[in-house]
């Protein structure tokens, strides 16, 4: 893994602001991966996949879980952990078990999952939205606290970048529009869930 000196040094500053001005993540990211060790690519690969939700299967996490890359392992742990909680929280208000709908166990002694229950029984949509992606950009700060110059800490920026760019596209209106449209598209496909 390389020393990234220069490319930490060249990335913007990330603040969790939905107010911000826009950006675009493929133009960061594709700058930040020229420059990037054909090793510390696969793992920048390996991460974007991750990112599309049709690649979240067990056989994804079991591999991203004997990855070299610490950060990659624990991102991940924490994404499977959090969806399988998600999960649970759901099927519980549907009456169903959760088990055939989760990747893994869900670790009983998951770190945070009073909060994140709190943040699931939010009624307001785009305010459970933002909680999630607070929850996801402070756990990525907590993963790579003593990481400086590594790939470590580029992986960790290019999933702040992702949820950055996100609201950056939109503006509050344009949010709650969004999320109003993917309730009503939900609703349409998932009974109970008028109750979010």
């Amino acid at each position: 893994m390389g020393n990234y000196h220069y490319i930490i040094g060249g990335l913007p500053d990330l603040v969790f602001d939905v107010e911000g001005k826009a950006f675009s993540y493929d133009e960061i990211r594709n700058s930040i991966y020229e420059l990037c060790s054909a090793k510390d690519q696969k793992l920048i690969d390996t991460l974007e996949l991750g990112f599309d939700e049709a690649n979240l299967n067990a056989s994804f996490y079991n591999d991203v879980a004997s990855s070299k890359s610490r950060f990659l392992r624990e991102y991940f742990a924490f994404d499977r952990d959090f969806r399988n909680l998600k999960v649970s929280h759901l099927a519980i208000q549907e009456s169903i078990e959760p088990e055939e709908y989760q990747v893994g166990e869900v670790d009983k002694f998951f770190e945070g999952k009073d909060k994140i229950t709190a943040i699931l029984n939010e009624k307001n949509i785009l305010d459970r939205e933002r909680s999630i992606d607070k929850l996801i950009w402070d756990k990525v700060n907590d993963i790579t606290a003593f990481n400086f110059f590594d790939v470590e800490k580029i992986l960790a920026f290019l999933v702040k970048a992702r949820i950055a760019a996100r609201w950056c596209a939109m503006d509050k209106e344009k949010g709650s529009e969004f999320f109003k449209e993917l309730v009503d598209e939900v609703r349409g496909t998932f009974k109970g869930v008028d109750t979010f």
